[in-house]
């Protein structure tokens, strides 16, 4: 892992760290959009909205920072103490009320995965010339965090309720 690391720095110099954050940023925009614009009509659009604000915000907050970047696209794990920075606050606390139970969290760990997942994708496509063990890391990590959005949307639709948040198969 450290030899991962030491090639990713190598490979991602601040100007490419900096084009991989603002091009995530670009991609949750988009994906904040699109799925603001799906909650039109729903019964408690205003909240759902203000889950997804305060999702978003969080997570672009965590990911606009080089060294939180480089913990991402180095480590799969950091996305629990990430989420439990998100969903512990008293501001994402007043969104889960009773009658919503765990989705706002389902919410939260949908837009760190999804978010997380692009940043690595993103990489991946300025690290194509590295080293093969680089590329390989990159390939895993997409996988990994888009096996955590994958989990929290079978979590969310109730067809596995054994998610463990490791973003391997069970």
């Amino acid at each position: 892992m450290d030899t991962i690391r030491e090639e990713l720095h190598e490979a991602l110099t601040i100007e490419v760290l900096d084009e991989i954050i603002n091009l995530t940023d670009e991609i949750m925009k988009q994906n904040h959009q699109a799925i603001g614009e799906r909650a039109q009509g729903m019964a408690d659009e205003q909240t759902y909205l203000k889950l997804l604000d305060y999702c978003y915000a969080q997570t672009a907050s965590y990911l606009n920072n080089r060294d939180n970047m480089m913990k991402v696209l180095t480590d799969s794990k950091n996305i629990q103490p990430v989420y439990n920075s998100i969903v512990d606050t008293p501001e994402f606390q007043s969104l889960c009320t009773e009658e919503y139970k765990g989705f706002p969290r389902i919410i939260a760990m949908t837009i760190l995965a999804g978010s997380e997942a692009a940043a690595a994708h993103v990489a991946l496509n300025y690290v194509k010339d590295a080293p093969k063990n680089v590329v390989d890391h990159l390939n895993q990590l997409i996988d990994t965090y888009q096996s955590y959005l994958r989990d929290a949307i079978s979590y969310g639709k109730g067809e596995d309720k054994r998610v463990v948040m490791t973003g391997q198969k069970q």
